[in-house]
């Protein structure tokens, strides 16, 4: 190795350090609560600085525990003075950081009372000591069943987010997988993968005529569902109508809470998907 090259070697890692190893400090007031890992902090000179927690990811507003995560975060920081430890940006603006409150760590109590994952994709921006902290502390809660835990398999919000983006239709590729002379079912196959012990799938049901049985008429209506393949039964995770053919036109209804296990009807719709999402089409 030349002089020259191993000069460049150490100017980048001392720069690595640099920017792993040092950390702002901010003190301040917290005036808002966005949601169960978003806060607003006010400083001395009266500048608000919105604070996205560290190193955890709570459920969106949408999900089972969203509105129950942000209020568990408003109890434990709301009106109080804090220290927010930070060292980036993300791509919303958003600072980054660990907040203390009391001599507590906020970000983790929100792990330890099942209010929120540790977000161990981007678990390299913690130190060591706190990554082993936090998977520990969701471990303990994911035991106890403490909050969002008495679901067995609750969907993480990185997973839920990207849900959203496909129920928009952006991206899905749909492929005819059955139907009778009133529908047709498709899957879009990609959506497949495995959670814990079931499988997910987005799918389509495309009817020939509209269903006026509703409020509101559809022609169409998409939905992700989870399957449990040894057990045969299915439940919905989210769906939605719409008032044209192919999940197009105006959302007419929808549906972001999660339902009971059903068992899988024979000789159904729903027994197809089952089919195609357990592997056995």
């Amino acid at each position: 190795m030349n002089a020259h090259f191993f000069r460049i070697l150490l100017l980048v890692a001392s720069l690595f350090f640099i920017n792993i190893s040092t950390a702002d400090t901010l003190l301040g007031s917290i005036v808002g609560v966005a949601d169960g890992d978003t806060v607003i902090v006010l400083d001395d000179t009266n500048t608000q600085w919105k604070i996205r927690l560290m190193g955890i990811d709570a459920p969106e507003k949408k999900q089972p525990f969203g509105s129950k995560s942000k209020e568990s975060l408003s109890a434990l920081l709301f009106n109080k003075q804090v220290e927010v430890e930070f060292n980036k940006r993300d791509k919303y603006g958003r600072t980054v950081g660990r907040i203390i409150v009391d001599g507590a760590d906020a970000n983790l109590e929100q792990v330890k009372a099942g209010m929120a994952w540790h977000y161990k994709a981007y678990e390299r921006e913690q130190s060591e000591a706190d990554r082993t902290t936090y998977a520990h502390a969701e471990e303990q809660a994911r035991a106890a069943k403490r909050g969002l835990w008495v679901d067995p398999d609750p969907t993480p919000p990185w997973d839920w987010r990207k849900q959203q983006k496909l129920g928009s239709g952006a991206v899905a590729e749909w492929t005819e997988v059955g139907g009778n002379e009133n529908q047709t079912v498709y899957a879009d196959l990609a959506t497949i993968h495995k959670a814990g012990k079931g499988v997910k799938m987005w799918s389509l049901l495309d009817l020939k005529a509209a269903d006026t049985t509703t409020t509101r008429p559809y022609l169409s209506m998409k939905m992700l569902n989870e399957f449990d393949c040894k057990g045969e039964r299915y439940r919905f995770l989210a769906s939605s109508n719409h008032y044209e053919n192919m999940g197009n036109g105006e959302v007419v209804y929808r549906m972001d809470r999660v339902a009971e296990w059903n068992p899988v009807p024979p000789t159904s719709a729903v027994k197809t998907l089952w089919k195609v999402a357990c592997g056995k089409w």
